[in-house]
Order: structure tokens, then C-alpha cells, then sequence
């Protein structure tokens, strides 16, 4: 049965084949039936090093079949070869093509026969309906590394010969360190990182700390916190709901409006809920430093100490901020250290006044994550 392998999800897929198999999709029939026989045409040429034949068979297998990440390939080895790269090629979307062979190249590697069969029969369209692991494929790889040596990595064709002769993650490598700067594919190569860098991510995570009242609120006394939160991500700014959870008695007995009289209790909950918006502004490695704020309204549970208790809740509108620093884990979870204060303006409706702010320190456990987002940028080197 097909397996969808963590390295390479579905989602991907569809998104690389609508990049280019378009143009060639109304003559799907056609190249099913004849693209083999083209391939198996041009790995013979290459095995024979008669290399002065393909033009005509590259000509009629493009007529007959549009351009695939195959056909893609020889007429870049070809236009390298006669010293006329990238020629014509430099209209298409070389970038589209280059992560179409990392993905074949990266089945071929890691699958066994009957799973590469699976992926084969299942997109064989996005494979240009040429087999994975076939004759064609090992002999363009052994023409890309034979002409390998004819360049120095200074050279916008090495990089491609590099990419052909199995060693992707170089190709990906030079365009991460932007090598080849001006050229129309790496600039097409950080727009499309930057891209999908904007994309918005999936935060969530809990966290706990302590809550420190000062002023009247003192009363209180400082409570652990628990907190859960979950919103988006964006490059440098996540967008939470967050909601919190404050408990234990009161540090002094308070004094409660009960039945027309005053009564004490020590009985408590707490907590707060609201939108946190926190901003990273420096990044040094794993580490990041910002700021945060948020906005909501913190509430505060008084009960009384009886069989049939009086409740009486508490709700303040709630302004609180500070700074934040974080450090990131490889698999994108993150924790983070929060300290802010909390301008609240809770009144009493008689008994112990509630007059009063508090500070609060609150560590973080998070994770982030667009799978799309993540496995494209990963394809791209990153």
C-alpha cells in the first residue's frame, strides 16, 4: 500500500505539479505512450557518446510531449555541453524544474523498487511517464558528472551539473548563500523563499508561572499560573488567545459582602483571558528577544467558606506587557521567558478593597508549524 512518507507529504506534491505539467497535460496520451521510448533513445545516445545525435530526438520528444523535468534535463545538459547554457531555457521556471528532480532524485535514493513503483504509477504525469531509477536517469547523471570537471563552482553551470550528478544539496546550498547574485534564478529563488516564509503558521503550547499582586491586591498573595494559548505565527509576530489560570487561598482572610453582612474567606481562583500579541525584534542563533502585550480581562473568584457558599466574581479589563526572550528548537518548538506587569482596575462592591496591579513571570512551551510551508522551504534548502 502507498505510504506517505513525513519527507515528502502529498501536499507538496500537488503543489510542484501544478508549477509546470500544465503545458503538457492535453498531450498526456501521447507522451504516456511515446515518452519512454524517447528516453530510452537518449540513454542509448549517451551510452554511445554519440551526443551530436540528440538535438533531433529532443526535438520530436518536446513536439510530441511538451516539457517535462526529464525533458527539462538533457536540453540543459545538452545546451551546457555546446557551451550555449541556459539558452531557450532561461524563459521557464528553472527553479519549478530543479525541485521536481530533488523530489525524483529523493525517491530514488530512499525508496525501495515497489514503492517507487507506487509513486510512479500514482504521478506519473509529474515524472514526465519516464520510470524512476531508469536507464535514462543513470546515464544523464553519468553525463552531468563527467562534465562536472570542465567547471569551477564559480560557474552558474556547475551548480546545475552538481544538481544532475546526484548532489542536490549543493545546487540548493548556492542559491541559500545567494553565490550567483543578479542571476535571474536566485532571484527568482528568494522571491520564492520569501514566499513561503510569509506564510502564517499553527502556534500553540501552555506554560506556568507566578502571579505577584501588589498594592491592596496583596491580599491575594502570589498565586501559581497555568496558562494555555493558541492563535498564529507570522515571521517575527505571534497572535495568541491566551488563557490563564490562577488558584489557592488567599495570603490574608478577605472580607466578602454575604447575606447583608461581611464575612471571611480565604477561598480563591483566578485568572485571565485575552489577545497576546508578541513581537520578536533580535535573533542571535537560537535566540530571540522582543516584546509582548496583551489585552483582555482578568477575573478573580471569591467564595465563601460554608455549606451553601456565596460566589462572587470579579472582572476587570486588563492591560499587560514586558519582554520576552526565547530559544528555538530544531523540530520548531520553542520556550520562552515572559515578565510583565498587569494594570488591572478591579473594584469591591464592599469588604476588602481590590485596588492594586501585579507583576507576573511565565515560562512557555510553544510549537509552530505550516507543514506546507515547512516542506516547501525545506525543498528549497532551508
Amino acid at each position: 500500500m502507498f505510504k506517505k512518507k513525513v519527507y515528502f507529504p502529498i501536499i507538496f506534491l500537488f503543489w510542484a505539479l501544478s508549477a509546470f505539467t500544465s503545458e503538457n497535460r492535453s498531450q498526456g496520451d501521447n507522451c504516456r505512450q511515446y515518452a519512454p521510448s524517447y528516453a530510452d533513445s537518449v540513454a542509448d545516445l549517451l551510452r554511445k557518446e554519440l551526443t551530436d545525435r540528440l538535438p533531433a530526438v529532443l526535438l520530436d520528444w518536446e513536439h510530441s510531449c511538451g516539457l517535462s523535468e526529464p525533458l527539462f534535463r538533457i536540453r540543459m545538459l545538452q545546451l551546457i555541453s555546446e557551451g550555449q547554457f541556459p539558452g531557450y531555457l532561461s524563459e521557464k521556471d528553472m527553479l519549478d524544474y530543479a525541485v521536481a528532480f530533488d523530489i525524483r532524485d529523493a525517491i530514488t535514493a530512499r525508496e525501495n523498487l515497489e514503492e517507487r513503483e507506487e509513486y510512479y504509477e500514482l504521478y506519473a504525469g509529474y515524472f514526465g511517464y519516464i520510470p524512476l531509477n531508469s536507464g535514462f536517469d543513470r546515464q544523464t547523471e553519468r553525463w552531468a558528472s563527467r562534465m562536472l570537471a570542465r567547471f569551477s563552482p564559480e560557474d552558474p553551470e556547475w551548480a546545475w551539473l552538481s544538481l544532475y550528478s546526484g548532489d542536490t544539496q549543493s545546487f540548493f546550498l548556492i542559491l541559500r548563500e545567494d553565490k550567483y547574485k543578479g542571476a535571474e534564478l536566485s532571484e527568482v529563488y528568494k522571491e520564492r523563499v520569501a514566499y513561503f516564509q510569509k506564510k502564517p503558521e499553527l502556534n500553540m503550547g501552555i506554560g506556568t508561572g507566578i502571579w505577584i499582586p501588589t498594592a491592596d491586591l496583596e491580599i491575594i498573595g502570589m498565586k501559581p499560573i497555568l496558562e494555555i494559548f493558541a492563535g498564529i505565527k507570522t515571521q517575527n509576530t505571534f497572535y495568541d488567545l491566551v488563557f490563564s489560570m490562577r488558584f489557592g487561598q488567599t495570603k490574608n482572610p478577605f472580607e466578602l459582602v454575604a447575606r447583608d453582612s461581611i464575612v471571611e474567606t480565604r477561598n480563591y481562583q483566578g485568572g485571565f483571558i485575552g489577545i497576546e500579541i508578541t513581537r520578536m525584534f533580535f535573533k542571535s542563533g537560537r535566540y530571540e528577544t522582543g516584546l509582548y502585550v496583551s489585552g483582555g480581562y482578568d477575573l478573580m473568584d471569591i467564595i465563601e467558606d460554608r455549606q451553601d457558599p456565596v460566589r462572587e466574581t470579579f472582572a476587570a479589563a486588563a492591560l499587560q506587557l514586558g519582554p520576552v526572550i526565547t530559544y528555538n528548537f530544531h523540530n520548531r518548538s520553542r520556550i520562552s521567558l515572559k515578565a510583565g506587569y498587569s494594570l488591572m482596575n478591579h473594584k469591591s462592591t464592599g469588604g476588602s478593597s481590590l485596588q492594586g496591579n501585579a507583576w507576573n513571570l511565565r515560562i512557555l512551551f510553544g510549537f509552530s508549524d505550516n507543514a506546507r510551508k515547512t516542506e516547501n522551504l525545506r525543498r528549497l534548502g532551508y
